[in-house]
């Protein structure tokens, strides 16, 4: 059964967890003659299909994927299944300091604890006009202290931007429902800004941490006054050949150049224009400036790139 947590009444509203958590590990303490198959269909009929509004925003859901899933899964169950506690205090403790940063962020919101499926490790999903947190407990228990918060702090920081633009929540809830790419420009700057969040909250975690991407950080840099350019060109563009390689899926023809690429841009973009911008006022921009401040700061990463031939560390105050 699912069972709502509350966060301590320290909080002006508490933050209310939805768990399922209990009744995927209980999948596993089925008899060993529990097939393969008898697995999955549990965790179909308990799990997914319950849920499947949520789940069905996860690109990547497939019959195979939770064969792999399910397969993985067992053989690191009770690692996984003794972590839950410290995962939830962990999720606690973000929460409390992300709130201690953006005061007026609304936490009258719903956070569902759910298996990943290896899908992924935490989404903001805007819903029918709400929005909930989807948080893949296995998955978060298997990251360093870094990357948990950095990955949480990052989806806080979307629900929080939905939450102070609701255009943005409309925007995304659109692109779920018509499966259609939303523009690059707001891409970047939405991951981007939100990578940024992660880097005000927890000033001490390098940039390579702020995500579980170390290498895509190192393997990025050299490439960066092309990738700079190249989105320059298909800033506007919302095809998703243009968006693709910046985000979702390798580059046929630049295989070196890692998935993901956009996130590291974009949290340089939003370095670029806190500068110049207080978050308050970033998140008020209208999309005319956006873009116009999104292409400059583009240039000068390219720029800046070429000239000294090294894209050097930025820094950050540690409060807004």
């Amino acid at each position: 059964m699912t069972a709502p947590i509350l966060f301590p009444s320290t909080h002006k509203v508490a933050f209310q967890i939805v768990d399922l958590m209990d009744s995927f590990w209980a999948i596993f303490e089925q008899p060993q003659a529990s097939s393969l198959d008898e697995k999955i269909g549990q965790l179909k009929s308990t799990i997914i299909e319950p849920n499947i509004k949520f789940y069905s925003c996860v690109f990547g859901l497939n019959e195979a994927g939770l064969r792999d899933y399910i397969s993985e899964t067992g053989q690191k169950i009770t690692r996984l299944s003794s972590s839950q506690d410290a995962v939830r205090e962990q999720i606690n403790h973000i929460f409390a300091r992300f709130q201690a940063h953006f005061p007026s962020f609304q936490t009258s919101f719903v956070t569902y604890l759910l298996p990943s499926l290896n899908l992924f490790k935490g989404m903001a999903i805007p819903f029918q006009e709400q929005i909930v947190l989807l948080l893949g407990a296995d998955a978060l228990s298997e990251l360093s202290e870094h990357h948990f918060r950095g990955y949480l702090t990052h989806e806080l920081f979307h629900r929080y931007h939905f939450q102070r633009v609701p255009a943005v929540r409309v925007a995304a809830e659109l692109a779920i429902k018509t499966m259609k790419m939303p523009e690059l420009w707001g891409l970047l700057w939405t991951e981007g800004l939100a990578c940024r969040a992660v880097r005000v909250v927890y000033p001490e975690i390098p940039e390579e941490e702020i995500l579980d991407w170390r290498p895509l950080v190192e393997q990025v840099r050299p490439s960066l006054p092309a990738l700079a350019e190249e989105a320059r060109r298909t800033l506007t563009s919302s095809s998703l050949q243009d968006i693709a390689g910046f985000f979702y899926f390798p580059r046929e023809n630049n295989p070196h150049i890692p998935t993901g690429c956009g996130y590291y841009i974009g949290m340089l973009i939003a370095d670029a224009l806190a500068k110049k911008y207080s978050l308050d006022t970033l998140l008020e921009l209208d999309n005319e400036t956006l873009i116009r401040e999104i292409d400059l700061a583009l240039k000068t990463l390219s720029e800046r790139e070429n000239a000294s031939g090294g894209f050097g560390k930025t820094t950050i105050p540690h409060k807004i």
